[in-house]
This record gives C-alpha cells, sequence and structure tokens, in this order.
C-alpha cells in the first residue's frame, strides 16, 4: 500500500478509535460532546485530501506543451514541424509525377507556423531541364491542387 495513503487511513482509525475510547470512559454529561467532537475530527480528516483539490484543473482547455529540447537542440514542435514538411514536400512530388507525369528535382514549401494552425504560404519546385516546356503547367497543378502560388523553376 502506498505510504501517504496508509498514514492517512492509520490517522482516521486512530481518530475514530480515540473518539470512541474517550465517548465511552466519559462521564454522562460530557459524552455527547465528546461524541461531536470525535465525529467532527473524522470528518475534518475525511474532507483533508480535498482541500489541495484544484478544481480549475478540470475545466482548462488550453494546455500548453512544456518546451521539450532534443539532444540536436530542436524542440519538440520544431522537429514534428521538419517532420510535416518532408512529408508534404514528398506528398505534392508523388502526386505530381502521378497526376501529370511531370518528375520534379526537388519541392520546397513555406510554412507558416505562428497561427493556430500551419499555413502553407506557397510551394516552391524545381524541375529538370527536361520538363522545361511543362513549367506552367506544374504551375497551374499547385496552384490547383494545394491553393497556393506555385513558384516553378528549371534547372
Amino acid at each position: 500500500m502506498n505510504l501517504p495513503l496508509q498514514g492517512y487511513f492509520s490517522m482516521l482509525l486512530t481518530a475514530s478509535v480515540l473518539g470512541a475510547l474517550c465517548a465511552a470512559f466519559a462521564g454522562s454529561a460530557f459524552e455527547k460532546y465528546l461524541r461531536y467532537l470525535a465525529s467532527l475530527i473524522c470528518i475534518l480528516l475525511v474532507l483533508a485530501p480535498f482541500r489541495s483539490f484544484d478544481a480549475t484543473a478540470l475545466f482548462q482547455t488550453d494546455v500548453e506543451s512544456p518546451a521539450v529540447s532534443l539532444p540536436d537542440g530542436l524542440s519538440l514542435k520544431e522537429r514534428a514541424g521538419a517532420q510535416a514538411e518532408k512529408e508534404i514536400c514528398a506528398w505534392i512530388s508523388q502526386c505530381l509525377s502521378e497526376q501529370t507525369g511531370i518528375t520534379p528535382a526537388e519541392v520546397r514549401i513555406d510554412i507558416d507556423w505562428t497561427a493556430d494552425e500551419p499555413v502553407i504560404r506557397s510551394v516552391a519546385v524545381r524541375l529538370p531541364p527536361e520538363f522545361a516546356d511543362r513549367a506552367e503547367e506544374a504551375a497551374a497543378w499547385i496552384e490547383t491542387t494545394c491553393g497556393v502560388p506555385g513558384n516553378v523553376t528549371v534547372e
């Protein structure tokens, strides 16, 4: 059993037993006062754990994540953001290749992380020379699919 919990229950049991003993050995004139005092002490002991209870924690909806620094110096949020950027770039590259037949050499995105949720501001795509004549098509696909302006350059 947990030591603080064990101490709590032993204190409650001791107070109950002492209250009963005092009431048993007291004269009839003080018996009701001693029972009242013993009952009051027991009630206070039962309620004691709740005096440090913080009810505002139950209604707290906006929880801040702790700033955790990882071994490479990046915070957890920065690392998650970098991973998300890599996955989005890979997704854009794959979709552009599958839907238009244009295989980009590199895809970069500009994400605004200051808002409540990340917002993609722009997508930059670098195409190999064999797709130079399809740069406008790639830019139109990016704008249609991603909803942001596409900056397409050719190597």
